[in-house]
Order: structure tokens, then sequence, then C-alpha cells
């Protein structure tokens, strides 16, 4: 993938400058959970995501699938990877804060670690982010330690049409990207083996074909989807996840 020839510009997820901020600040009942948790069967044997979205929003089939498959090639988890949808049915603002965010999590989130199941809460929210950054929009943002929000109404303005990838392969991207975080990359919880971390963009990967690399965070990611490739981790960040306790 030469994300080089990106040109849109927008923002998928991040950390930095791109707008996948992370947060600590989830409503999780277990916020001390740490990315060797997802990794490791030590203390969790099964992962449980709850995907809330805004009624008529659904995550995509495809997407669903890619989260499981991405989990399962890189977490030990032998008793599986579940995945459940709750759907809200309350309407979101047009643009939502962090405050709103957290707000709905603590509303309709149904699902909780405790005993051998460790729990991530994912809202598909049918609005948009509004701390934007200057002429970018925000896509995805892990915001605590097992709380992912995706932008659904932000992506389905950049996909679907034409000159734009299909809807499931962005959404896909960035919630991909956002469950690396989750995993602790880059150097955010899952150590490095090898230097590899963007120096320009905090917990991002200097390879510009990772999917952790920062513009796979912007809307130029839009541009080089059009293949209908999601973009895979490298090397090097398989191998933090390996010596964290991943697979």
């Amino acid at each position: 993938m030469d994300i080089k020839k990106i040109t849109l510009t927008l923002i998928l997820l991040t950390t930095f400058i791109c707008g996948c901020k992370k947060k600590t600040n989830s409503v999780n009942d277990s916020g001390a959970q740490t990315p060797a948790n997802y990794l490791s069967s030590s203390d969790y044997g099964t992962l449980k995501i709850e995907i809330a979205y805004n009624a008529g929003y659904p995550p995509a089939s495809e997407t669903i699938n890619n989260i499981k498959s991405f989990l399962s090639s890189h977490t030990n988890k032998p008793g599986g990877i579940t995945v459940v949808l709750n759907e809200i049915t309350e309407a979101p603002p047009a643009r939502s804060s962090m405050a709103d965010i957290m707000a709905i999590e603590k509303k309709y989130r149904t699902v909780f670690t405790s005993g051998d199941i460790l729990t991530t809460f994912v809202y598909l929210s049918n609005s948009e982010y509004e701390e934007g950054q200057g002429n970018y929009q925000t896509l995805g943002i892990e915001y605590g330690p097992g709380s992912i929000v995706l932008f659904g109404r932000t992506m389905r303005t950049l996909s679907g049409g034409i000159g734009q990838p299909p809807y499931y392969i962005l959404e896909s991207s960035v919630a991909m990207h956002e469950f690396g975080h989750i995993l602790g990359l880059v150097n955010a919880g899952s150590k490095m083996v090898s230097s590899h971390m963007d120096g320009a963009h905090a917990h991002h990967c200097n390879n510009k074909e990772c999917l952790m690399y920062f513009a796979v965070e912007t809307s130029d990611l839009v541009a080089n989807l059009l293949g209908g490739s999601i973009p895979a981790l490298d090397g090097n960040c398989t191998n933090d996840l390996r010596a964290n306790g991943g697979k």
C-alpha cells in the first residue's frame, strides 16, 4: 500500500494530531484492564465486544467479521470472541462531545468485565465529533482501556460514492486501528521490541504501509482504500503484541 499517493485530508482514528485521541475516562467497571489482558489468556480467556449503535445505523456485517478476525489473529482467547449488538433508540446530537459519548456508554452499556470474560464497548455514533481540529474530521477515538467510539455519520460521507471506498472497508479500517490502540500499539502498553514509533506522531508506526501508521487515521486513507484492501499490521507491531502475550 502506497499511502504517499493519498491526497484527502480528514481524520480516522488516533491519539495525536489526527483525531484518534486517547482518553482514560472510560466508565468500564474494570478500568485497570491492560493490553496484556487482551493479548494473553492468563487473566481472561474470553472476549466479548458490545457494539452499541444508533437506530438504523448498525455496523456492517463485514466489519464485525473483520474485527473478530483481526482480534483472533493477535489475541489468545480460547473461550472465543463474541460480538453483541445493542441498538440505541435515543437520537444523538448532530455533533457529539466526549461528555456526550461518555454519557451514552454509562447509560446504555450492558456488558462488563467479570470472571473470565473481558469486555470492550464500541459506540457507533450517527454523529460527528464536535472537537474537530481545523479541517480535520475525527472518525474514531479509543477513549479508555476498553472503550471506543466510531463516528458513522462522518464515515458515511466519505464512503459509498463515486471515487470513494465501500463503507465497510472504511468502517473496518477505523475500528481495527482503534483496537490496535486497545492492544497497546504503538508503545502504549505493549512495549516495542524494536524502535518503530513515528517520532512526529506518538503511538503510531513509522511504516507507511502499516495499519498503525498515522496517516491511516486521516482521511488521506480514503483515497488509498479504493482498491478494497484494509491495511494490516507490519512485523514490528506484530512482534510487540507477541512479546506482550499475543499471537
